[in-house]
This record gives structure tokens, sequence and C-alpha cells, in this order.
């Protein structure tokens, strides 16, 4: 990477809302503070809010508006330094990627719901009335799918901004939208994560595993049924190439400022040309166990309807799913490979374990650009608390943005527990059979892959179900139940050798949810000591 001219520092930030009749916070929300190295101006705040960005707000000379930090806190008293509005700017890439799932679809909510969706996104600058310490250098990173990031901003910060000021909360990144042609400022795509969005984080600063700064919180979208969410991340290449196209020459005014100075373009040339060189990293490449993941779209036998769910590619044309992934009343299935929206029928379902929900999907032209997945062998790999990867299209329906496939979703996590029985009626002693993942295994996941962390990404085991309370309905997204990868290869060894093969009854109770192990209550005599009474 070039050296940047410019040398950039930050912090994280609440940036709240003073309505000065009453001296009460209207609103509040997470911000990100920037400042040029070797300066004497003062920085610039960043958030995403349409609470602070409404018209009503920035129009409103009663309001005034605050921002600290964690320097900002002392042993007794929070120092709030006054800020005035810079500007205000449209995100019309974010608003799109936004209105495809809560418009186009229906099927999600955005959060915070107080964002006007009539309206595009809206990212708000200010410019603090004093230079702020800012502890940490602004260095930018593309994010790569699969990686870990961090959330670092201010929820409930109206609350006990001493408690929530600098809160953490650390996730995966799930998903990255594709960009057309080649990678640029301008088509730089949204980012959807597994961390939890809670009110008020709206602004944060993301980060990635280095600390580098990957971009800014927008918010959540939610699945309206409550089966589990996203948060959404706008990039900061994203941010800064809407800075680039709506302001001005250099040195001219715009915005509109309450009480203070107006925002100059030479401030946002400065943060354009340090992202614009820190783009110079190479694009970080897809994680191979993503290209192993297909999409299965499944029609009813009136074609009334299409539903979908996940597959795992185990040879050049044979892919294994959960048999409850094509419905009873399936009438055709066709397999999607997400890298280039390349499609086949699927020519022949085999159930070579007819008591378990598992099948084999065959199909003709094998694709050429496929890659099957290494399948583990042994069990040394499935351990409580080793660390692995889910990957499924879970949530929403992979075609929804603009009819193109998009990527799978993609969770970390930890093996949450193990269970061993025989698997089969005459087993000699037992294997796994079946084991639950921390990481997120949504609706629609079924039948997608649980990897190993390490390099080699081998395949661990298939997403089947997820948790859900039958008396409520609740949903636990991070309560995965998986069939393990040694019982994918007895299915696969028994079409090889053109038969079938039974699970145990004990292996069949297991999955669903009944006794498996008789209880023996030890008959200890009393050893006539003396009691105790409680």
């Amino acid at each position: 990477m070039k050296s940047c001219h410019w040398k950039f520092s930050f912090t994280t930030a609440a940036l709240k809302v003073v309505v000065n009749e009453r001296n009460s916070v209207a609103a509040a929300v997470s911000a990100v503070y920037i400042t040029k190295d070797d300066d004497i101006e003062p920085g610039l705040v960043f958030t995403i809010s349409s609470v602070l960005a409404s018209n009503t707000v920035v129009s409103n000379s009663a309001c005034s508006f605050y921002v600290a930090t964690r320097q900002s806190i002392g042993a007794e008293k929070i120092t709030w330094t006054p800020v005035d509005i810079a500007t205000t700017l449209n995100l019309p890439t974010l608003r799109s990627f936004i209105d495809e799932f809560t418009t186009s679809s229906g099927s999600m909510q955005f959060h915070p719901q107080s964002m006007d969706l009539a309206s595009p996104a809206i990212i708000a600058i200010f410019i603090p009335r004093r230079r702020l310490a800012a502890d940490r250098q602004f260095l930018f990173m593309k994010p790569n799918v699969g990686s870990a990031l961090t959330i670092e901003g201010a929820p409930f910060v109206v609350d006990s901004p001493a408690m929530f000021l600098g809160f953490k909360a650390t996730g995966t990144v799930s998903y990255v939208q594709k960009p057309e042609g080649s990678v640029t400022m301008e088509n730089s795509g949204v980012i959807l994560s597994d961390v939890r969005y809670l009110e008020g984080m709206e602004g944060s600063a993301v980060l990635g595993p280095s600390g580098r700064s990957i971009g800014i919180l927008a918010g959540s979208l939610r699945k309206s049924n409550g089966e589990g969410e996203l948060a959404v991340i706008c990039p900061w290449t994203m941010i800064v190439s809407d800075i680039a196209r709506q302001f001005v020459p250099e040195h001219r005014t715009t915005g509109t400022a309450i009480g203070g100075p107006t925002f100059r373009i030479k401030d946002a040339s400065a943060l354009t040309t340090i992202l614009s060189e820190a783009l110079n990293v190479a694009r970080p490449k897809d994680d191979m166990c993503v290209k192993s993941i297909v999409c299965i779209y499944v029609h009813d036998r009136a074609r009334r309807r299409r539903l979908w769910g996940s597959g795992i590619l185990i040879s050049k044309n044979m892919v294994v799913t959960n048999r409850h992934v094509l419905k009873s009343d399936a009438g055709s299935a066709i397999i999607v490979f997400p890298e280039s929206n390349a499609s086949r029928q699927v020519r022949q379902v085999l159930n070579p374990i007819p008591n378990m929900d598992i099948v084999y999907l065959l199909f003709d032209t094998p694709y050429g650009d496929a890659l099957p997945v290494t399948i583990a062998s042994g069990d040394e790999l499935v351990a409580q608390m080793n660390q692995i990867t889910s990957v499924g299209f879970g949530l929403y329906p992979p075609q929804s943005l603009n009819e193109k496939l998009t990527m799978p979703l993609v969770s970390n996590g930890t093996i949450s527990q193990v269970v061993k029985l025989p698997l089969l009626p005459h087993s000699k002693g037992p294997e796994v059979a079946l084991f639950s993942v921390s990481a997120a295994c949504w609706n629609g996941s079924s039948g997608g892959g649980i990897f190993t962390r390490r390099s080699d990404r081998r395949l661990l085991g298939m997403i089947t179900s997820n948790g859900r309370v039958d008396a409520t309905g609740t949903i636990y997204p991070q309560l995965g139940f998986i069939i393990p990868s040694n019982v994918i290869m007895l299915g696969w060894e028994a079409i090889k050798h053109g038969g079938e093969v039974y699970l145990s009854d004990a292996v069949i109770r297991l999955w669903r949810m009944q006794k498996t192990h008789e209880d023996v209550h030890e008959n200890i005599e009393s050893s006539g000591g003396p009691k105790v009474k409680l």
C-alpha cells in the first residue's frame, strides 16, 4: 500500500440532541470522530441516523447538539462538547439495498424504525467547537466474508453514558454485496453481519480484526416473523464516494450550519485521499467453503410457489441436503451455483438413509467451476468448544436482490455440544450422532455446511434445524443442530454400493428430541452420621 499524504486518527463517540427549552435529551446515537493529525482543525463527527439528520431537527434552532468520547468521562463528570451540523448526505446505494428487503419482498423490516422509509438513507456530519482527543490511527480495510468484526458504539447512552459509551460487540462478516465491474470506491457494496444490533448503535464504528476501520453501522434488517436479523453496515468507501459526488468545488461551503462553521470540501478531500490510497490493497479472496454451498430452488407440483434451501456440493455432480428442503409436494428442484448463477436441474433424488432427514441430489452436467467440499474423517474435529463456521442461504430469498443470486450468509461460532450414540443397530461403540453449534443457522440455511475454522476448511456436518420453543414460537438462530459428516459419508458409501442403511432407534429418538437413555437412580444407604437440617 502506498504511504498516505494525510494521516488521520479516530475514536468512537456518542452524539445527543438536547431541546434547549426543556434542557432534555431528545435523541442520542453512536458516532465516529475523525481528526487529521498535526492540524489545528477540530475534526469531523460522522453518524447515520434519521433522527439526527431529519429536516425537522436540522432546521430546529431550539435544539443543541453535543458529542462525548471515552476520554470525556472523568471520575465524577462527563464533558459533552457542543457540535454544529455541517451537512447531511444521501446514501442512495444503502437506501436501494434496504428497499430490496423492506419494499420488494416485504419480508423484512429495517431498524431503527424511526427511519423515514420514504427518504434515502442519510449520513450526518458535525463539526465540534473544539478539537477532541482521538486514540487510534484511522486505517481502512476491505472486509472478507467470514472474518471477525467488532462494533464499537454507544447503545442506551441516554441511560448511562459511563456504562455504554465505547460498548463493544463482536460478530462475523456474513455477507458483502458484490459490486458490478471493478472494485472502486463508487461500487463498494453494503455489508451484513450476524452481530446483534442494540438501540442507539446506529452510527457505531465497525472495525476489522486488526482494528482497521470498515465502515459505520446503519441499523439492522429483521425478519418480520421473528426468525432472525442481520446488522447493516455502510462501508467507508460508499460514504466517501457520496461525499465526492455531492460536494461542490474546493473552498465552497455547503450544508446547513446552526450557529457555527459550515463544512469545507478540503476536509472531505483529505478524507477521500486517505481512503482512495488505502483502496490499493488487494481485494480479499472469498472463503473457499462459500463456493461449496449451493442454493436449491424447489417448485411445488402446481408451480404456484418457489421455496428454497441450501445444499453441500460433495462431488462434481452430487449435492447433499435435508429431505425437508424438498418438501412433500415438490414438483421439481434446481441447483444454483452462487458465483456464476449457473443452474442444474436435479435428475435424481437418492434416499440411502430412509429414517434420517438427509437426501442426495444428482444432476447430469458437472459445473466446471464447482468446488466440492473436503469432508472431515473421524470424530477428532468434532469436539466441544472447537471453533466453526456456518454457511447457508438463510433468512431471505437468495434471488431477492434484482434476481441476481446473492452469496450465502456466513457466521462464526463454536461447537456447543456433542452427542455420541451407536449409529447403527449393531454398532460396537458410540459415534457422533448429532452436535449443536452457536454460529447462526437461520431458516433457509437447512442443508448448509458447518466447516472447521482452519485453513483447510473441512466439512464437519450439515445444518438441519435451529432451536424453537413450541409454546411461544421463539426461534433461536444461534442454536443449530447438525448432522455430522460421518453420517453424510455413511449415506454416500451406501449409494456407491447400491444399498440402504438404517440408523439405530436411539439416534432417531435423539433427533426427535425424545428420551435416549434410561435413568438409573443410585441406591446409597445413609451412613448414619450426623444429619444437617435445611
